[in-house]
């Protein structure tokens, strides 16, 4: 599994809020991208389908505060969000967008370059050979 995000600046770890076991495996999730993906990784993690608990509190497994913990005790960004109603989701992006452009500002091994809208991070190495390649250097 880890070769699917070898080269990955961050991540997503998405679990559902009415399921603690998707909760438990996150721990496993995070784990894992941390030991296969890029050292200075940053990782959000994401509790799932808060609009299916608006109507039903009873069916929450998962507390904010757990989510929060866990997230705090990890090192990682925490936020809920229904993808349902379209709630954090894009807050969720562009905020892990943020923190690996601010990393990287910081002077982590990662380039940001923009192509229109969207942002691509390459590692610096990668970059500097595709420079000199075009350069002609």
């Amino acid at each position: 599994m880890g070769r699917h995000y070898r080269k990955a600046v961050g991540g997503l770890v998405v679990y559902d809020i009415t399921k603690a076991t998707s909760f438990e495996n996150a721990e496993r999730w995070v784990k894992d991208l941390k030991a296969n993906a890029e050292p200075n990784i940053v990782i959000m993690l994401v509790g799932n389908k808060v609009d299916a608990c608006e109507d039903n509190p009873s069916i929450r497994q998962v507390s904010h505060e757990d989510g929060e913990k866990f997230a705090a005790r990890q090192g990682l960004l925490f936020k809920e969000a229904s993808a349902f109603q379209d709630f954090n989701v894009k807050n969720a992006f562009e905020e892990l967008l943020q923190r690996i452009y601010d990393d990287e500002r910081k002077g982590n091994d990662f380039v940001v370059e923009r192509q229109n809208k969207n942002v691509v991070l390459l590692p610096e190495a990668k970059t500097a050979t595709s420079v000199n390649c075009c350069l002609g250097t």
